[in-house]
């Protein structure tokens, strides 16, 4: 076989290599629906934490416990926005405002204050954001 045989051989496998990683990247990518499922998932996750949070005992729970809890919130928010991102159509306004508003709260309780004090202090947010997690999850994208 001469040079540009060769030549044309090796171009036309580059071009079907190509081809085909194209294919299994596409095939391989997130469906919509399984990305609907994680943001629901990842929602039910949020309102798991955020009812351990509004259901601490003030007298009971210590700095660590309250805490910790306020970290899983964190944590699961992230999954949260992370899941919104990947599913088409999701709806977060009312949830990035209850997001900020709760955020806001959280912060601004100083690093002296008694559990009672910072749970009385985020109470309000923290409940808001728990309804905005439930009304969600109740809406027409994780019904």
């Amino acid at each position: 076989m001469s040079r540009r045989g060769w030549v044309g051989i090796l171009i036309a496998v580059g071009v079907g290599v190509a081809i085909l990683v194209g294919i299994l990247a596409i095939s391989g990518g997130e469906s919509q629906a399984d990305a609907q499922q994680n943001f629901c998932s990842s929602l039910d996750s949020l309102e798991s934490s955020v009812q351990s949070l509004v259901s601490m005992s003030p007298t009971n729970a210590s700095k660590s416990d309250y805490q910790s809890a306020v970290d899983e919130v964190q944590s699961d928010w992230d999954s949260v926005k992370s899941d919104a991102s990947d599913a088409a159509n999701v709806t977060m306004s009312e949830l990035d405002s209850a997001w900020d508003t709760y955020s806001s709260a959280v912060q601004s309780v100083p690093d002296d204050a008694s559990v009672s004090d910072a749970l009385s202090s985020i109470s309000s947010s923290t409940q808001t954001l728990a309804s905005s997690v439930k009304s969600t999850l109740s809406g027409p994208d994780c019904s």
